[in-house]
Order: C-alpha cells, then structure tokens, then sequence
C-alpha cells in the first residue's frame, strides 16, 4: 500500500537536518528547553506560519487536534501555551535565522537560472513580513528601524503598507491608470517611532488588483522602477 505524505511533511524534507543539528549545538539551542526540542519549535511555528495561526492559544488547539499526523514529523508531545512561550523566550533566536539562510541559499541554487523578466540584474528576495502580535517584542526586527538598517547594507524591498501608516507626501507623480497604478508618491514618515527608524523618503504605491478586486498599497526605497513594476515584483513573492 502506497503511503502519500503530507503537504507540510513535504515542505520539511527541504530542511537539511545535519545543517539543523549542527546549528542546534552551535547555539546551545537545547539550554533550559530540554522537554520541548528545537526541531519540535520549528515543526510547530512553521505550522503555525503556514496556517496563518493568530496566537498561542489557537496554535496549541489546532498542533494538539492533529497530533497523530504530526507525530511522525517529530512533534511527539501535545503541548501548552507555556511550553511555547518558555521556548521562544529562553531559545536563541539565532538558530533559526542562520536556517533561513541556509535555506535562501538552496532556494538561489535551485533557482539560478530562472528569470522573473523584470529587467533587475540583483538578486530579488522575497520576505513574508507577518508578525504574531504575542511576538512582537521578541522579534524586534520586525519595525521601520530593522528595515532602514537593511537599506544601509545596500538592499532594497517592497513591502505592503499598514492602513493606519502616517506620513507626508512631498511628491505626486503621473501614473498610467491602465496598468492599475493609482497614486505614485514620494512620502516622509511622520510618526516619531517611525520616522526615528526610517529617516529617508519612501515611495508609496496604490495598486489596484484586477485578479483578487483589492486594492494596495506598497512601500518601498526603489525609486528607479516604474510602479507597475513594484507591483508585479510584489506579486512574485
């Protein structure tokens, strides 16, 4: 009898599992978490990424009612809000950004050669820029200032912007409505949090999506594209 595996078990056959035991001791990564292992962290926040989770308490509910499925993928207790947040708090948290590196390497080798035919000759990466807000103060990177020390590292982004977002627009530029552009401007940010972290103007693109009927709107420090450009890079993520 043929046995399929999971969607989910699939996409974790990618992680190189001697790379991830190597960084596990590189970082001590079982001090003071020894009931709740590394690999079982990573199963269960990449389920819970995958599955748009909105916080512990739903996260725990859904990894528990799936438990036999995801025990054979190394998640081999049912678990507790507090077992999570233990983890996250006390596990170093580099650990799993130097896997995300190793993995955005495999990706570029896997994809060396193909082309998104956007006319860019560096190298285009795409970032999901989601935040669990329980874990906003334990990944501080996720803010205007992280953003801007990227810029100073010499890359570049779109990102989608916040409703709420408060800034100044110092230009208007033209825009060709049938691409689905809307507005194109050149904007400051005005809130002191913000503006603190990202000092530099910002373009601001409204889009309207014919496929989904949505309209949005993007951030980004490239200002040598043209907007429909921006947008269809967005879409490639």
């Amino acid at each position: 009898m043929k046995v399929q595996s999971s969607v989910f078990a699939q996409l974790l056959s990618f992680v190189p599992l001697k790379h991830f035991e190597y960084l596990v001791r590189k970082f001590s990564a079982i001090h003071g978490t020894h009931s709740f292992t590394a690999w079982s962290h990573f199963v269960a926040m990449s389920y819970a990424q995958l599955t748009r989770r909105d916080g512990l308490r739903d996260l725990v509910a859904c990894l528990n009612s799936q438990h036999g499925k995801l025990y054979s993928l190394g998640l081999r207790q049912k678990l507790s809000r507090s077992t999570l947040a233990g983890a996250a708090e006390r596990r170093d948290w580099r650990l799993f950004e130097a896997l995300g590196q190793r993995l955005i390497t495999q990706a570029l080798e896997l994809h060396s050669n193909h082309s998104l035919a956007l006319g860019l000759k560096e190298p285009l990466y795409a970032m999901d820029s989601t935040v669990i807000d329980l874990c906003l103060s334990l990944f501080a990177w996720a803010d205007f200032k992280r953003l801007f020390g990227l810029v100073q590292r010499g890359c570049s982004f779109v990102v989608r912007s916040k409703e709420n977002l408060h800034y100044s627009c110092s230009q208007a530029h033209d825009v060709d409505a049938k691409s689905g552009v809307i507005r194109d401007q050149t904007i400051a940010l005005v809130g002191h949090h913000s503006n603190s972290g990202y000092p530099q103007a910002l373009r601001r693109i409204r889009f309207f999506n014919r496929e989904s009927g949505l309209n949005l709107t993007f951030l980004t420090n490239r200002f040598d594209l043209s907007a429909a450009t921006v947008a269809v890079i967005y879409k490639q993520r």
